[in-house]
Order: C-alpha cells, then structure tokens, then sequence
C-alpha cells in the first residue's frame, strides 16, 4: 500500500511539473523573447514610426483688397468658374469654346458665330426631339435632363 501511495505522489509530482514546464514557468536561465509592442511579429513599434508633420494651408483673409492693382484691367473672354448656374432659355445666345461633339457652352451676346437657343426640352436627352423647330445644331445633358436646340447666329 505505500508503495502505491509513493508512486501516486511521484505521478503527482511529475505531472505538476511537467504541466509548468509546457506552460512557460520562469527558467532563470533562459531569457523571454519579446514581441514588438504592436503585439504581432513584423508589427512597427510606435516608436519606430514618426508621421510626416502637418501644417494647415493658410485661411484666406475676408478683408477686401486695399490696392486698385488687384483689379483686372478688362474682362476675360471666358466667363469665370465661379459663375452662377448655367440655366440656359429659349431666346437667349450661347457661345460655344469646345468642340462640336464636347460643347461647352455659355451664355452670351447674340454675335455672329453663336447660337441662338431656339427650345429647350426639359426630361429628356434625345434631341431628335429638336426636328420640330429650325435647328442647326442640338445639345443635351444629363444632370438634369434637357436638349438645346440651336441656331446658328
């Protein structure tokens, strides 16, 4: 019987340690390996890694300009960027600066080499709908929807 009791407590034993070997007890001896702090292997460490600095552009100032140098001294030929909405109307004139098959069109004077706006059809970009009027020339557009019948001035 105490034979039993001893092999019983060497099992014990043994198995104790074995179980704290396999789950890493502390060995004096042989040092940790430690992960980067990103938590995986090949992982940056913050302090491995300095974002670019960042500096905002400058606020444009609201003050108007003092100098009567700012000014043009004449208009340009093309309308500016920041003109307000082309809505063109039947009866008004647009001028043309690209091409027959990429217009881009803006409102201007009734001069020769223009166009006159002879309908405008709302809903629709099929400007086989323009073979009712005297057209020469049709444009449409998707956002939103219309065609331009035109006549050469």
């Amino acid at each position: 019987m105490i034979v039993v009791v001893i092999v019983a407590f060497v099992l014990l034993i043994g198995g104790v340690l074995g179980l704290a070997f396999l789950y890493g007890a502390d060995d004096p001896k042989k040092p940790k390996a430690a992960l980067p702090s990103g938590g995986r292997p090949g992982t940056l460490t913050p302090s491995a890694y300095d974002p670019p600095a960042y500096s905002p552009p400058p606020v444009p100032s609201d003050t108007p300009a003092d100098s009567p140098s700012d000014v043009p001294d004449s208009p340009s030929d093309e309308p500016s960027t920041a003109a307000t909405v082309f809505d063109p109307q039947p009866g008004q004139c647009v001028k043309n600066t690209g091409t027959a098959s990429r217009p881009r069109l803006y409102i201007s004077t009734c001069a020769k080499g223009h166009y006159k706006i002879l309908n405008r059809i709302d809903g629709t970009t099929n400007i086989k709908r323009c073979d009712k009027t005297d057209y020469t020339y049709a444009v449409w557009f998707t956002d939103p929807k219309y065609v331009l019948c035109l006549r050469e001035v």
